[in-house]
């Protein structure tokens, strides 16, 4: 048998191309449906990659949230607003952030209701304007919370397990 080093690296490569992991076409992204007679914001809406994710009001504690579940890769996050003057005059259009800090994000304004920022791993996130975060505007504050997705999910079937499915409950 005789093999060349050109039919050996063709071989090589078209065997490599077969198993190179493509992190585009694992990602993943849960976005959960809204249960009936949840709370929905007034003040925001959010998609994930161009979905729609529900965002929360909580009057408890004055605050607006979404979730969802993702891996495999960054996700493209829209955050549009209906509070008075939009993420801009209201604040004499000054910056809006995305923190913690230390993650480094610098949201795109697409328009004075409306920013586009990435993310690249799990993690709570919090929306603030020039004159609104969290430490005193708790009507205005939107927390983000980009969750890793369960792993090692118990069966609802379980006899050691109890579960609650979606919806609410009346604990009390």
């Amino acid at each position: 048998m005789n093999i060349t080093k050109s039919s050996l690296l063709c071989g090589c490569v078209a065997l490599f191309s077969m198993i190179t992991f493509n992190p585009a076409s694992a990602q993943s992204v849960t976005i959960y449906p809204a249960p009936s007679g949840a709370s929905i914001s007034p003040n925001y809406t959010v998609t994930v990659n161009g979905a729609v994710n529900p965002v929360y009001y909580t009057r408890t504690q004055n605050a607006h949230y979404a979730y969802f579940d993702f891996s495999g890769g960054p996700v493209t996050i829209e955050v549009t607003t209906t509070l008075n003057n939009g993420f801009g005059s209201g604040w004499d259009n000054g910056p809006v952030r995305v923190t913690p800090n230390s993650r480094g994000i610098t949201p795109t304004r697409l328009a004075p209701d409306r920013i586009r920022f990435t993310i690249s791993a799990p993690g709570q996130y919090i929306i603030e304007g020039n004159q609104w975060d969290y430490r005193g505007q708790g009507d205005t504050v939107l927390v983000i919370a980009a969750n890793p997705p369960e792993t090692n999910i118990p069966s609802p079937t379980d006899p050691n397990v109890i579960y609650y499915g979606p919806g609410f409950y009346n604990v009390g």
